[in-house]
């Protein structure tokens, strides 16, 4: 197969070749240096076969790319943590079940079923074991399967996989992408992109909490845990976003309502129902205005 560089060189490759062939064809330190690549301008992994005469663009981890290839597999990252995290508790690391974890903007999330109900006191030990998996430089596999042998690593197993297998069009690839070996290592299915190993992932990231989040965002379906992060490629970002966070809790309405003796919102009244004190009042004598009323 060819595939044609930024300058419009042509480079000839084997069959299903990927982004990494093309750094080791090349040389000259990108073996070490290539993070992912830009094919026909889309963001492709080292590790997705390449298409017959696309433009490939090798990127580093000075590319803006990068954060969205090693934000996708601190996602995997965590899935794996938890997954560690609750067999060190005696449970079968397959009693956690696995919705979808995606990159959003600063981080990401994923959404799980756990044997036991998460906390965000709980957040700190996933972190940390986050924090080993990178330590670990796990290298990153990608394979396809047939889709009644992707079916059966699920069925049975975790319906929420299986319902997303069973979504996928006939005939397009079911790619799964792998950390560390089969037997300790931690697999999912997973279009990708992602970095090459867990060790080529920055170690400034924190996980921020915890919230529920019903399956495919649909009231009528099971409510999962979504655990979310924050990720940056420095340590002064990370600390820069964490700072804006506090600063925003400090002007959380909820808060300065409760301080300044404005209105209560109390979950035992119900979620969102305020409680108004005299000084949240127009008159000073209603004790149940609206939180709109408030001076």
């Amino acid at each position: 197969m060819t595939v044609y560089l930024p300058d419009g060189k042509a480079l000839d490759l084997p069959q299903g070749a990927t982004a990494w062939d093309v750094a080791k064809a090349l040389g000259g330190g990108w073996e070490k240096r290539a993070v992912g690549a830009l094919v026909d301008g889309e963001l492709y992994d080292l590790l997705k076969p390449l298409p017959e005469g696309a433009k490939v663009r090798l990127l580093t981890e000075k590319d803006p790319e990068y954060q969205r290839l090693f934000r996708h597999t601190l996602a995997h990252v965590l899935a794996q943590a938890v997954k560690e995290f609750f067999r060190e508790k005696g449970y079968d690391p397959e009693s956690v079940r696995l919705g979808v974890g995606p990159v959003i903007e600063k981080g990401f999330y994923y959404d799980i079923e756990a044997p036991e109900p998460l906390s965000d006191e709980d957040l700190p030990a996933i972190e940390e074991k986050m924090r080993e998996i990178l330590r670990r430089d796990l290298p990153l596999r990608r394979f396809a399967l047939p889709r009644e042998e992707a079916l059966a690593r699920y069925r049975g197993k975790d319906p929420y996989k299986t319902e997303l297998i069973l979504e996928i069009p006939e005939g397009e690839e079911i790619s799964f992408y792998q950390q560390g070996d089969e037997a300790f290592g931690f697999t999912d299915l997973c279009r990708g992109p992602h970095v090459p190993s867990t060790g080529r992932i920055p170690p400034h990231f924190k996980l921020t909490h915890v919230a529920g989040a019903y399956w495919r965002g649909d009231e009528r379906r099971p409510m999962l845990q979504r655990v979310y992060g924050v990720a940056f490629r420095t340590a002064e970002e990370l600390k820069e976003y964490l700072w804006q966070l506090e600063e925003a809790k400090k002007r959380d309405h909820r808060r300065l309502g409760r301080e300044l003796e404005l209105f209560l919102i109390d979950p035992w009244w119900g979620r969102g129902w305020c409680s108004g004190f005299p000084r949240g009042t127009w008159s000073g004598k209603s004790s149940w205005p609206s939180c709109g009323r408030s001076r």
